[in-house]
């Protein structure tokens, strides 16, 4: 029910865009023919009753979804955040802080607050619709008891004493009831007026109009919208009726209309009364209708067009395609890990983030002519380029640029008009995965699975399904630890196999030579997993390339080995991934709309603190420094992580830092060590100055 009222929602004030919109039109073009006004509201219709669109760079629409939320795994506690995406960044910084704080989620709560707030306002919204409706339906009963007794005078009109307005009535087959009152000169001019309507199926448009209503009665817009329809549809029929009468006639019609005026105190799906609403503006329009000139309707026409185009359409999503410029390259051009499809035969593209004036090539993945796209083009930022593709086709897009530094650099291409898809196929140099792959590497792991079957190793699908989460480890399995922070117990995650995947895994851990070769280095140039095997109180932590990191006390003291265990690594890395553990990219710390800082202070005891920050200037430089942080080869003992960093994003995700809590400027990930100082000179002061009701003692 929550999700249908916040889709409906969503609709709505797309919708109430367009409503405004048509407003305006009103306003400012009040010579149009009234019947282009009725389309006008037409257009209202489409966007509220479909709920897709195409994409057009001509859309002027904030958002198709203005409001967003979030939810966890099904049968969990759906945790719904509520964000506004909008183009307006103003809107964004003030409300989203307000909602995040409003509808945060605690763990002593059996129902997430927006969980709870939407199954409550779906409920109202369903009681509200049923409400409506059965007022119309008690309506139109109660006008069939009125009529019951009418007499048919030809065809579907019919006179009836306790008629006091001529009005329509019924849908599939509509009558015209007329009041047995009325003088024959009278009817003419009424019958005139109820033909229109039945010959614009009128009773068919405004009972539409009615049931949207009843679906987006939430909404006050619409309200006016169904209002100003049913006045529209009066004033257009009376222009049908009156376009080929002479001035004597518009005035009888005029007076006519006048002795018919019925108040009406509520707006109802029925009937189609002659003097329903607006009197006073319908004779006005009457006595000074025009038939409208020809640049009046190549006008109408113009605003008709421009008003689909501009709100039936989406705005069209831009990629920024990332590319990966590996440390030491000088290749001629290194390309996106996405792969991108054209919707039309020509693509733009825009310089993002990062990059300069260079060269910009396509790969072709999947397309029928490989030899059209040999040449490059220059890119310059600020200025578009545009390529001819083949509509349809998968490329992969590169760029020139070299990368001296120590360090693998992003930069980005923006993109419209396309589909985006993760590389279906990767090359991978050898076996082992990377800390920081992306779902299309999945199908790596995927290879290994199946060599590791041929093997006849134990890694099978129940093995997967069968996957154990658990607090804390067990002392005589093997397990597998992602350690988030350090100061929340449900923050540490184990995965543990079980039966006899759980006896081949403790053999091979048995197996390893844990004296290994001493390894004084280790920070140097390896990257750290962020996951590590815990076993028999051993903590051994893992490398890229299928290196395990481990110390021991020797006679000489603390030791510390590498030692190579590339089918271990692999074998519980297709697990990870199988189970869906994926490490953070911080890059994707973005739109920050609070702060949430935990401390266990070695100052005080172990005493506990918190502070939330939601000031907007503040969020902007975390933003700046956890989003641009730099990875620590080898992680880091240093920087004891006792205070855990929640940041809230406007997109609803909750990102959780393990913060340092010295003077290092570093936080751990899902146990992956990021340094975010921005410059070279600064230390951890510069970020707990903020939280200034916490205690931080360390210069």
């Amino acid at each position: 029910m929550g999700d249908i009222f916040l889709k409906l929602l969503n609709m709505s004030i797309t919708a109430g865009w367009l409503i405004l919109a048509v407003l305006c039109i009103r306003l400012l073009f009040r010579k149009i023919p009234k019947w282009v006004n009725c389309l006008l509201w037409g257009v209202v219709a489409i966007r509220l009753i479909c709920p897709f669109s195409i994409e057009s760079p001509f859309s002027i629409l904030p958002s198709t979804e203005p409001i967003k939320s979030s939810t966890v795994v099904e049968g969990e506690i759906q945790n719904f955040i509520p964000s506004i995406d909008s183009r307006l960044t103003i809107v964004k910084n003030t409300i989203n802080p307000m909602l995040t704080e409003t509808f945060a989620y605690n763990e002593s709560d059996s129902v997430a607050p927006l969980q709870a707030v939407t199954y409550a306002a779906g409920l109202i919204w369903c009681c509200g619709m049923v409400l409506l409706i059965i007022c119309a339906l008690g309506s139109a009963v109660k006008l069939h008891k009125l009529v019951r007794e009418a007499v048919c005078v030809r065809d579907n009109i019919y006179i009836c004493d306790a008629v006091k307005s001529p009005f329509i009535l019924g849908i599939f087959r509509p009558r015209v009831y007329l009041s047995s009152a009325l003088r024959e000169s009278e009817m003419d001019y009424i019958l005139a007026h109820e033909s229109a309507h039945l010959k614009r199926k009128d009773h068919w448009w405004k009972a539409l109009g009615y049931l949207l209503l009843c679906i987006y009665w939430f909404n006050p817009l619409c309200w006016m919208a169904y209002s100003l329809l049913c006045k529209d549809i009066e004033l257009a029929c009376d222009e049908k009726a009156a376009k080929d009468m002479t001035f004597d006639e518009k005035k009888e019609y005029s007076k006519v209309l006048l002795s018919c005026a019925g108040q009406r105190s509520l707006i109802m799906v029925c009937p189609l009364a002659f003097g329903e609403v607006g009197v006073k503006e319908r004779v006005k329009s009457v006595l000074n209708y025009k038939k409208p000139t020809l640049w009046i309707m190549i006008a109408t026409v113009a605003v008709l067009v421009i008003l689909a185009v501009c709100f039936l359409t989406n705005p069209t999503r831009e990629y920024q395609i990332r590319i990966t410029i590996p440390a030491g390259s000088t290749e001629a051009f290194c390309y996106s890990d996405e792969e991108i499809s054209p919707k039309g035969n020509t693509l733009t593209f825009y310089a993002g983030e990062g990059l300069g004036d260079t060269e910009i090539a396509l790969l072709p993945v999947e397309v029928r002519e490989e030899n059209a796209y040999d040449e490059p083009a220059y890119i310059t930022p600020g200025m578009p380029v545009k390529m001819d593709v083949e509509k349809g086709a998968w490329f992969k897009i590169g760029v020139n640029v070299q990368n001296t530094t120590d360090e693998s650099m992003d930069v980005y291409v923006s993109v419209k008009n396309v589909e985006v898809r993760i590389a279906s196929v990767k090359e991978v140099g050898d076996s082992s995965l990377s800390t920081e792959q992306t779902p299309g590497e999945e199908d790596a792991a995927q290879q290994e699975y199946i060599s590791l079957q041929a093997e006849e190793m134990p890694v099978k699908n129940d093995t997967i399904q069968n996957i154990m989460l658990y607090e804390q480890p067990e002392a005589d399995k093997v397990c597998i630890k992602v350690q988030p922070s350090m100061i929340r117990e449900n923050a540490y995650y184990y995965y543990i196999p079980t039966d006899k995947d759980q006896e081949w895994l403790s053999a091979q851990v048995d197996a390893l030579d844990l004296d290994g070769q001493p390894f004084d280095r280790r920070w140097e140039g390896h990257k750290e997993k962020g996951w590590q095997i815990i076993y028999n109180d051993m903590e051994i932590r893992v490398f890229e390339g299928g290196y395990l990191y481990y110390t021991y006390d020797d006679e000489k003291g603390m030791m510390e080995c590498f030692i190579e265990a590339s089918k271990l690594c692999d074998y519980i890395q297709i697990m990870l991934r199988e189970i869906g553990y994926l490490n953070y990219d911080v890059s994707d710390i973005k739109h920050i709309v609070s702060a949430k800082l935990d401390v266990k202070s070695t100052f005080t005891g172990g005493q506990f603190y918190s502070q939330t920050i939601t000031d907007a200037e503040t969020l902007q430089k975390f933003e700046e420094w956890f989003s641009n942080a730099k990875y620590m080869y080898g992680g880091t003992e240093c920087g004891t992580q006792y205070a855990c960093l929640e940041l809230t994003l406007a997109n609803g995700d909750v990102v959780k830092l393990s913060m340092a809590t010295d003077s290092c400027p570093n936080f751990h990930i899902d146990g992956v060590a990021y340094d975010y100082r921005p410059v070279s000179d600064w230390n951890n002061s510069e970020f707990y100055k903020y939280f200034n009701e916490i205690p931080w003692e360390y210069e």
